[in-house]
């Protein structure tokens, strides 16, 4: 067993508070890649678990023995301190540092960045609560993270912009002559925080500003030397958009390709062509065209796509006419005329209809003359 994380088990027999059911907890594994070996947010393992082949097995249910089974599948392992019961993590996925004495690194294990007093299996874990495993130095002084660890403290869900993070620097020491271990949290400088591509270091106070487009899972992450990085996940929503379980209330867009108040002579366009987009996709889009030979003429027509023809509205008016449904593809759609619209002046209406039931009706008036 490496002789520091034995000297942070003496004396840990803890008075265990029960975790609440069904605990949501949030478990990174940071073994010195660019990126954490594992992050996730579990529930932890009901039952027992066993990182040693089933020789010794403990307790998952509300434990960080089985917030880190949940999280990797099973796929860790581990062994039986020597004369307490509880499991000494040797492997995380990929990641393998030996748990012998002599060997250069271990696991350190922290909950909510303060080193645990027991073993994975005698750690209750509850909501919210942050499970962090370390590549430590055991003999080693180099290849390890060995100083302090990096607290990113952001929002489950942000407005997309600019949006402001504060990183901590969390230390902790074991002062003689009690060797009591002592916690301090302060403001992080100098720490390098990267989103969604944009990247930003922390002043004195530990605060940086990040600009981030609307995504449902955004990773931000803070890294600094060879302190243990911080990293947490954003949503970042309108609060309408349909990200993050918000409801999307959002209109769909459409456009064509016939400008507002554009004349033709003579003739006008036979192929109607636009396009329509929402983030939900589009559900369905009907056009409808219809023509008035002047402002102040009665007669008015509107194209039956049914008959393949202009016919007869008693009464004037866009609204009147009639709406017909066409295809779309990727976003663009067209419709052909059985021949091009004569002398006239004419309403193009496109009401677009997205995946989530939002509608919008799109308009353009184009004459010929």
């Amino acid at each position: 067993m490496p002789k520091k994380f034995l000297g942070l088990l003496v004396g840990a027999l803890l008075t265990i508070v029960p975790a609440s059911a069904g605990a949501a907890v949030s478990i990174r594994a940071e073994a010195g890649s660019p990126d954490a070996v594992l992050s996730a947010s579990v529930t932890p393992t009901k039952g027992p678990v066993s990182g040693d082949g089933g020789a010794f097995s403990c307790s998952g249910t509300n434990t960080a023995a089985g917030a880190l089974n949940a999280a990797t599948g099973g796929d860790w392992s581990g062994q039986k301190f020597s004369g307490i019961d509880d499991i000494q993590v040797g492997r995380i996925t990929s990641a393998d540092f030996t748990t012998a004495s002599s060997a250069p690194y271990y696991w350190s294990f922290n909950v909510n960045e303060l080193p645990a007093s027991a073993g994975i299996c005698g750690t209750p874990v509850g909501d919210g609560d942050r499970v962090l495993f370390y590549k430590a130095c055991n003999m080693a002084t180099t290849g390890c993270y060995s100083g302090t660890i990096l607290s990113l403290t952001a929002p489950a869900t942000i407005a997309p912009g600019a949006a402001t993070f504060v990183v901590e620097q969390v230390a902790t020491t074991y002062p003689a002559p009690d060797f009591i271990p002592t916690t301090t949290r302060a403001p992080a400088a100098g720490v390098t925080v990267t989103a969604a591509g944009s990247t930003a270091v922390t002043g004195g106070d530990g605060k940086v500003t990040l600009s981030l487009p609307a995504s449902a899972a955004t990773t931000v992450r803070a890294t600094r030397a060879n302190d243990v990085p911080a990293q947490t996940q954003v949503c970042v929503n309108t609060g309408n958009d349909g990200l993050c379980g918000t409801v999307d209330k959002r209109i769909p867009t459409a456009t064509f390709s016939i400008a507002k108040g554009q004349r033709f002579k003579k003739k006008g366009p036979r192929t109607l062509k636009g396009t329509a987009t929402d983030s939900s996709g589009i559900k369905s889009v009907q056009l409808r065209l219809t023509e008035r030979p002047s402002t102040r003429s009665g007669d008015c027509t509107t194209f039956d796509a049914t008959k393949a023809k202009f016919v007869a509205q008693k009464t004037c008016g866009a609204k009147k006419g009639k709406l017909f449904p066409i295809t779309t593809a990727g976003g663009n759609w067209s419709y052909l005329l059985p021949k091009a619209p004569g002398r006239g002046r004419y309403v193009l209406d496109a009401l677009v209809t997205d995946n989530t039931g939002n509608k919008h009706l799109a308009r353009v008036i184009f004459f010929v003359r």
